[in-house]
């Protein structure tokens, strides 16, 4: 039997029936333990007691899978999958099982590998993560200070108009009063001058406001 898995049939009554090179290699069972049952080979309870799980695919006439079993040949440890699986004839009559090894090392060897990968990735993401949420606050905290800075500009806007309002008022009561008027702040420098001041003294309110007197 070539096959690039190692692989026993048994017949009905228990009795090793074909034996393939792989599992010669890998278990050490060969032709010669053809014809003797199966029970009384070390294969039929290591690396895993079989016979239960056999009588299990008898009895339900249905393949049995066991993931992952290990198993320790030389000094490497192997990751097997066994399926177990009735021969079934015509008439649905039990002919025997066949049982095959699946060396799932190397796969299992690729999965742990990715794994361990995966949470290398972890750390860096989790990072990421954390500094992507830090900068989702400090933008909010910017949105915020943008919006009080907007409400703080609004009100000086007002208050501004507000004061040119005022400022425009008193200059038309100024100008208004036929006396020369100039007003002066504590230290003596002119804030107001009307038109008639003008006429007295020869200078333009822009020329006197801001001026000592």
């Amino acid at each position: 039997m070539a096959a690039p898995l190692a692989q026993v049939v048994l017949s009905s009554d228990g009795l090793v029936g074909l034996v393939n090179r792989q599992a010669e290699v890998l278990f050490g069972v060969s032709s010669r333990d053809v014809g003797r049952p199966f029970r009384d080979l070390e294969l039929s309870y290591r690396p895993l007691e079989l016979r239960r799980h056999i009588e299990q695919a008898q009895a339900e006439r249905r393949t049995v899978r066991i993931s992952d079993v290990g198993y320790t040949q030389g000094s490497e440890l192997l990751s097997l999958e066994v399926q177990i699986g009735p021969l079934v004839g015509a008439g649905s009559t039990l002919l025997g099982v066949s049982i095959a090894f699946h060396d799932r090392t190397e796969f299992q060897r690729l999965t742990d590998e990715l794994s361990q990968a995966n949470r290398q990735l972890e750390t860096p993401y989790e990072e990421l993560q954390s500094t992507n949420e830090e900068l989702g606050t400090t933008n909010e905290e910017l949105q915020s200070t943008n919006d009080e800075l907007q409400t703080i500009n609004d009100e000086l806007q007002e208050r501004t108009s507000e004061l040119n309002h005022a400022n425009d008022f008193l200059a038309s009561i100024l100008a208004s009063l036929r006396a020369g008027v100039v007003v002066l702040g504590p230290d003596l420098h002119v804030q107001a001058w009307n038109s008639t001041a003008r006429e007295l003294w020869g200078l333009r309110p822009e020329e006197a406001v801001g001026e000592h007197f």
